[in-house]
């Protein structure tokens, strides 16, 4: 982490809070996709359901309908009776017994096994007196229940009101008398289990209720978890007579598979920081690059651009064909003081000369070529004079006193300097042509100078 910048932190952190924020909205339109999915699937499937069980329950009405055309044909005078019961039971195997109750005294059952204790007089009957009332004052056949059968079991009661034609005093005229009651008792787990049992199976809770005839009010008739699940679940129902049945459904786990909408959001957050992790090693890695790169192209004692470095600045000028100059230096007498001081002092040495020379060709580029070997770069076109005017200014920032801290003491002195310099193209069609011609001239001023300071010596 040494070599993340701040800045560099900022990427890695955006692709872990964007990769978190997909993330979620992913995960939520994957949840939503998924119940919206599951949701039409299982208001298809209740719609199934409920088209059964309509089909069902108008088929025990229709054994109603059937006693009651028995006792309309035979004019109140209920005949074959236990021939139609038998024949009612096999073709409907939840029918548990059938009944006719003229005036509401249930006279005719089959089978009269076990259901003996059903004889009664239902308008007298405190468990039956008010539904058999409504039954009869409505005319509207009723489903009561589910009820705990006096025989035992859960049943649905259906109760047929029948009515027969009487002529009246006037002519065509026609009244309808009570007759009594047809009644169906189904048995509640062979016909509403075998419709729904299929559902748990497929991952539902089921809920189905209907209403009580009397007061409207919806009760339970079946559910897997004994409580309702109106909140959150699909719906169908149908009407039947004058009861109305409801079904409600709904997964077992909820509508979006909580547990594996959680499972590929933690996967996903972590994939993220994995990759913000990924992302903050390759700005790490592409840091340690740039660090080697500009090492290689670094010298490592003064800071300057090396040798590497101008022939890398020089093609690219040879390549867009870019006029430019060479200037070359060295440092007189630098071995000298090495051989004197040792070489932290000539370090030293060279450091200061580097800062000066860096100074003295601002805005130019400096470079240190190796040893006390230096160069300077000038992108674009100028005359002889510019250059003389920067070899000046070059040797008057050297000249400045200097004072060298060495194991010896400290030592004042002055940089004695030979320059050459070359252009491109007035001296040469290429860099190296060029360099080599700033080189010669760089030696020739460094004759130069060796020879006046001989002679200067000379006449001391």
């Amino acid at each position: 982490m040494h070599y993340l910048r701040k800045k560099q932190m900022i990427l890695p952190l955006m692709v872990l809070i964007l990769g978190i924020a997909a993330t979620v909205f992913l995960g939520y339109e994957s949840y939503r996709y998924q119940a919206k999915t599951l949701r039409h699937d299982a208001y298809a499937e209740c719609k199934a359901k409920v088209g059964r069980l309509e089909n069902e329950m108008n088929s025990y009405l229709q054994a109603a309908d059937a006693l009651e055309l028995v006792v309309e044909d035979r004019m109140g005078i209920p005949r074959d009776f236990h021939t139609l019961g038998e024949r009612l039971l096999e073709e409907n195997p939840a029918i548990t017994s059938i009944q006719l109750a003229p005036d509401g005294v249930v006279s005719y059952i089959y089978p009269i096994k076990g259901h003996v204790s059903d004889m009664v007089n239902l308008f007298e009957d405190n468990d039956w007196k008010k539904i058999a009332e409504y039954t009869r004052d409505t005319g509207e056949t009723t489903f009561e229940g589910p009820v705990e059968l006096r025989q035992g079991g859960t049943g649905i009661i259906i109760r047929n009101p029948i009515y027969l034609d009487q002529k009246g005093r006037a002519e065509f005229e026609t009244k309808r008398n009570f007759w009594g009651f047809a009644i169906v008792t189904v048995d509640v787990p062979l016909v509403f289990h075998d419709a729904l049992s299929s559902l748990k199976d497929m991952g539902y809770d089921y809920y189905l209720e209907k209403n009580d005839p009397k007061t409207d009010q919806m009760k339970m008739v079946l559910s897997t978890r004994g409580i309702g699940l109106e909140e959150d679940a699909v719906s169908s129902g149908f009407q039947i007579g004058g009861c109305a049945f409801r079904l409600y459904i709904r997964p077992e786990h909820g509508w979006g598979q909580k547990v594996n909408i959680r499972a590929v959001v933690i996967l996903s957050v972590v994939l993220s920081l994995l990759l913000s992790i990924l992302c903050a090693l390759l700005l790490i890695l592409k840091d340690v690059a740039v660090r080697f790169r500009n090492l290689s192209f670094t010298d490592a004692l003064t800071g300057l651009d090396n040798r590497r470095g101008l022939l890398e600045e020089l093609e690219r000028c040879q390549r867009s064909d870019a006029k430019y100059g060479i200037l070359f230096l060295d440092l007189n007498h630098f071995k000298e003081i090495n051989d004197t001081y040792g070489h932290d002092a000539g370090d030293a040495v060279l450091l200061e000369a580097s800062r000066r020379i860096a100074d003295a060709v601002a805005p130019d580029r400096a470079y240190r070529l190796g040893g006390d070997e230096f160069a300077i770069l000038v992108k674009g076109d100028y005359t002889e004079g510019v250059y003389e005017r920067k070899m000046a200014r070059i040797r008057s920032n050297m000249k400045k006193s200097y004072t060298l801290s060495t194991d010896q003491g400290n030592v004042r002195m002055q940089f004695s300097t030979s320059i050459g310099y070359a252009r491109y193209p007035a001296d040469g069609a290429d860099a190296d042509t060029v360099m080599d011609v700033a080189d010669g001239r760089m030696y020739e001023n460094k004759i130069e100078i060796h020879e006046r300071e001989a002679k200067e010596k000379a006449e001391e």
